[in-house]
C-alpha cells in the first residue's frame, strides 16, 4: 500500500511539474499585437486604412 501511495504522489508532484513549466514557457512566447505587427512598419508613411468586411459571400463585401 505504501509503495502504491509513493508512486501516486510522484506521478501527481511530476504532472504539477511539467504543467507549471508548460504556463511559464508559453507566457514567455507570447507578444502583443504592438511587438509583433507595428514593429515592422513605420507608422509615418501610413496616410489611411481601409477596412473591408466580407462574409462567405464575395457580394456582400463592405468597405
Amino acid at each position: 500500500m505504501k509503495i502504491q501511495k509513493k508512486y501516486v504522489l510522484s506521478f501527481i508532484i511530476l504532472l504539477v511539474i511539467i504543467v507549471v513549466a508548460g504556463v511559464i514557457l508559453t507566457s514567455k512566447m507570447t507578444i502583443s499585437f504592438k511587438e509583433a505587427a507595428l514593429g515592422q512598419v513605420n507608422l509615418g508613411e501610413i496616410d489611411t486604412i481601409e477596412i473591408i468586411k466580407s462574409d462567405d459571400n464575395s457580394a456582400n463585401e463592405k468597405k
